[in-house]
């Protein structure tokens, strides 16, 4: 593949802003993983995260996915050919079930060209485990707190007397059947109103 890719792989120029900084300095401000790519996958620039963690003595030059499985990125399919496809900035979460890993792997589009006329591509990759687990947490969470009012439901369904369950705000909460038919008939309420009283409906 050297042959491919001369002077040194067509390596982006750290084309500088008005504003005194170049892409390199964009790139080492990020706190995750990221690097620009070539349509071949093949490394241009990388930022000090990537360089600091990736074993491989020079990366300019070498597979990008290949890189990123190294720093321990499941592998993204097809998400730099996509990229390309639609034209516009492709993000996707992947996990690695051995190790319960998750990441958020991102491909975009860069108005900067190689200096062979290649498109270029910022390809980053951050980890959202803590995150991925805190959102399933507050799922379980969730599901357990809907399964307990469906059994309260069905307990207070049992029941033949009305009962209402209310919170401190006199909101009401839940309601059997009977309940129901009460609060039709006495207050026009229902479940979801708050109870500010036990008489005729105004």
């Amino acid at each position: 593949m050297k042959d491919e890719f001369p002077n040194s792989y067509g390596r982006i120029g750290d084309v500088k802003s008005s504003l005194g900084f170049g892409l390199r300095d964009i790139l080492d401000a990020l706190p995750f993983w990221a690097m620009v790519v070539d349509a071949d996958r093949r490394i241009l620039m990388v930022n000090r995260l990537v360089e600091k963690e990736s074993d491989a003595e020079e990366i300019a030059g070498k597979d990008c996915i290949q890189v990123m499985g190294e720093l321990g990125v499941p592998h993204p399919d097809r998400l730099l050919e996509e990229a390309m496809e639609r034209g516009h900035a492709v993000e996707r979460e992947l996990s690695d079930p051995h190790s319960g890993r998750w990441m958020e792997a991102a491909i975009y589009p860069l108005e900067h060209k190689t200096q062979d006329g290649r498109d270029a591509f910022l390809f980053t990759a951050r980890d959202i485990t803590e995150r991925k687990r805190a959102e399933e947490e507050r799922e379980q969470l969730l599901a357990q707190v809907q399964k307990r009012a469906r059994q309260m439901q069905q307990i207070m369904d049992a029941m033949p007397d009305g009962m209402l369950l209310l919170n401190a705000d006199h909101h009401i909460l839940l309601a059997n059947p009977a309940a129901r038919e009460h609060l039709a008939v006495l207050t026009d309420k229902k479940v979801g109103d708050t109870l500010t009283h036990l008489g005729p409906g105004e």
